[in-house]
């Protein structure tokens, strides 16, 4: 029997979870109540799991939206790159000293606040409450 595009896809995006949960199929097939063979199945698109495994599958914290529709409804933003945005603010205000220019550092949260709101509706998350800021 031929696999359909669709089973390919979903084979795909299941191997993309394994590999970013940094499991092995072996790992991945144990966790889940399978054998090995039958994992890679999945991934090659030969089978389609069944309710109950998608059910195990999300326990070992598989997104199955994602694996069986290809949306990421509640993908978070990037954690290490606010971090990061936070550091590069930080130094910013070390770097003027005791008194920051309200202007420029109002300017500064303003682009990565935007920034933030654009990156939450290109993942078609609800809509964050923003409110008018006014920069002296």
């Amino acid at each position: 029997m031929e696999k359909s595009d669709r089973q390919q896809k979903l084979g795909r995006r299941l191997k993309e979870e394994r590999e970013r949960l940094g499991m092995t199929q072996a790992a991945m097939a144990s966790a889940i109540g399978v054998g090995r063979l039958t994992g890679i199945h999945y991934e090659l698109g030969d089978r389609t799991p069944t309710a109950d495994v998608l059910m195990r599958l999300r326990e070992v914290g598989v997104d199955v939206v994602y694996v069986l529709t290809g949306d990421r409804p509640n993908e978070q933003f990037d954690i290490s790159a606010m971090e990061q945005a936070v550091e590069l603010m930080l130094d910013l205000v070390i770097k003027l000293e005791a008194q920051p220019d309200k202007h420029v550092m109002t300017q500064a949260l303003l682009h990565f606040y935007r920034s933030i709101l654009s990156q939450h509706s290109k993942l078609g998350s609800a809509p964050i409450a923003a409110s008018t800021v006014e920069v002296d």
